[in-house]
C-alpha cells in the first residue's frame, strides 16, 4: 500500500530575519563553522586580496504583499491573535494584539569566491543545501521557497577581483507586529478628538 507523506506544517511564523539565522546556523551545522561567512554586507571589492573566501552575501531584492488566496493579496496587516497579560503590574498593557502580514519576497544569495570553479561549486552546494532542509524552514514558520534562477555577475569591477553567483529564490514569509491595546485606545481618543474638531468646523 502506498504511503501518502502529509504536506510539511509550520509550527510558527518566521519573518526574514529570522530566516536568514536560521540559514545561517544550518550552513554552520551542515558545512562545518568554519566553512566561510554569511552576511548582510559585502566583500570589499577593491581589497580582493584580503577577502575570506567563501562569502554568501544575502539581501531582500524585490517584496510586495503575499498571496493568501486564488489572486488575493494580504495588502495590509491583519489581526491574528490576542495575547492576554495574566501579570499585568501596572507597567505592562493587559493585553497585546497580534498583527500578521504575508509577503512574497525575490531573496538574493551572491556566492562570492576566488575562481569559477570554485564559486560554482560553493552554488551548487548552497542550492543542495537549501533543497534538503527546506521542509525544516517550513517547518519553523517560512510559507514557501523556490529557486527561481541563477545569475552571473557580469560587473568587470567585481569580474576581475572575484568571481560571484547570484542564486534568486521566491519566499513566502510572515511578518508579526505587537500592538499593546493602550495604543489602539490612544488611537481612538484622537481619532474622537479630531472628529469632534471636523464637526465644529463644519457648523
Amino acid at each position: 500500500m502506498a504511503v501518502v507523506s502529509k504536506p510539511t506544517q509550520a509550527n510558527g511564523s518566521m519573518d526574514y530575519e529570522e530566516m536568514m539565522k536560521t540559514i545561517k546556523y544550518l550552513l554552520d551545522a551542515a558545512w562545518g563553522p568554519k566553512w566561510g561567512s554569511f552576511t548582510q554586507d559585502g566583500p570589499n571589492v577593491t581589497d580582493a586580496k584580503n577577502v575570506e573566501y567563501p562569502v554568501i552575501l544575502h539581501y531582500i531584492q524585490e517584496m510586495i504583499p503575499g498571496l493568501i488566496g486564488k489572486g488575493v493579496r494580504e495588502i495590509k496587516p491583519r489581526i491574528r491573535y490576542t495575547d492576554i497579560n495574566k501579570e499585568t503590574n501596572g507597567n505592562q498593557p493587559p493585553a497585546t494584539n497580534i498583527l500578521g502580514q504575508v509577503f512574497d519576497a525575490e531573496i538574493a544569495f551572491e556566492v562570492w569566491e576566488e575562481t569559477n570553479a570554485q564559486v560554482e561549486k560553493v552554488a551548487k552546494r548552497l542550492r543542495q543545501t537549501l533543497s534538503i532542509y527546506a521542509g525544516f524552514l517550513k517547518e519553523k514558520g517560512i510559507k514557501e521557497i523556490i529557486f527561481q534562477k541563477m545569475e552571473t555577475n557580469k560587473d568587470s569591477s567585481i569580474r576581475d577581483s572575484s568571481k560571484v553567483r547570484k542564486l534568486i529564490y521566491l519566499v513566502r514569509f510572515e511578518e508579526l507586529t505587537e500592538v499593546p491595546t493602550d495604543v489602539l485606545r490612544v488611537v481612538d481618543i484622537v481619532e474622537k478628538k479630531l472628529q469632534k474638531e471636523t464637526n465644529k468646523t463644519g457648523e
